[in-house]
C-alpha cells in the first residue's frame, strides 16, 4: 500500500515538471517573485501545484555578495548588481524568459530574460555589475594591487 502511494506521488510530481519545462509551455504566465541578487531570479511557475526555481541568467557572472565576495569592493559591486535587477523587478510591467535550460548542477535554470523589454544581462554589462561568462573561470572582481 505505502509503496502504491508513493509510487503515485512520485508519477505525479514527474508530471507536473514535464509540463512546467515542457518547451511548448508559455512562461508568458510564470511570475517573478523576488530578485535573489543581480544575475538569479525566484520565479513561480504554475502548474497543478505551483513550483518555485531559481533562474539564473545565462551568459554572465555578477559580483558575489557579502559572505562569498572575496574583497568588500565585490561585495559593494555584487550589492549595486543586486539592487539594479530588484528595481527592475520592483517596476516590472513585462518580463519574457528565453533559451530556457538546466544548469550543469540541475539545481536551477538558466534563460535569458528580458524586463520591461530591457535584457537584463546585458543592461548588467554596461552599467559594470556583470562579466560575460560561459562557464570558463571566473575573473576575480579585486583589485589586483
Amino acid at each position: 500500500m505505502k509503496f502504491g502511494i508513493i509510487f503515485i506521488g512520485i508519477f505525479c510530481f514527474w508530471i507536473i515538471l514535464a509540463y512546467a519545462f515542457n518547451p511548448a509551455t508559455k512562461t508568458s504566465n510564470w511570475k517573478i517573485i523576488e530578485a535573489v541578487d543581480g544575475d538569479t531570479l525566484r520565479v513561480e511557475i504554475p502548474a497543478m501545484m505551483p513550483l518555485k526555481y531559481s533562474i539564473r541568467i545565462s551568459g554572465i557572472d555578477t559580483p558575489e555578495k557579502a559572505g562569498r565576495a572575496k574583497c568588500e569592493q565585490e561585495a559593494l559591486l555584487a550589492e549595486k548588481a543586486s539592487e539594479f535587477t530588484k528595481n527592475l523587478v520592483k517596476n516590472l510591467k513585462t518580463f519574457e524568459i528565453n533559451n530556457l535550460k538546466h544548469d550543469k548542477y540541475g539545481g536551477r535554470l538558466l534563460a535569458s530574460v528580458k524586463i520591461n523589454n530591457i535584457d537584463v544581462g546585458r543592461a548588467l554589462q554596461k552599467e559594470g555589475l556583470a562579466r560575460i561568462y560561459h562557464g570558463e573561470k571566473k575573473e576575480s572582481w579585486c583589485d589586483k594591487r
